[in-house]
């Protein structure tokens, strides 16, 4: 339970709200960059990071 109540405890500290939607929209753009077609993989210099890091 102690455990339990320090996570909700950082999780709604201000400060930590801004971090968790940056973290979130970080993981947002990545994720669209699965959907983008080839050329704009190319054109942003994403398809090698997708080849090497994307399952």
């Amino acid at each position: 339970m102690k455990t339990t109540e320090k996570i909700l405890d950082i999780l709604g500290k201000p400060i930590n709200f801004d971090i968790l939607l940056a973290s979130l929209l970080t993981s947002l753009a990545l994720l669209a960059t699965n959907f983008l077609p080839e050329k704009y993989l190319v054109r942003f210099h994403l398809e090698k990071f997708l080849n090497d890091y994307n399952p």
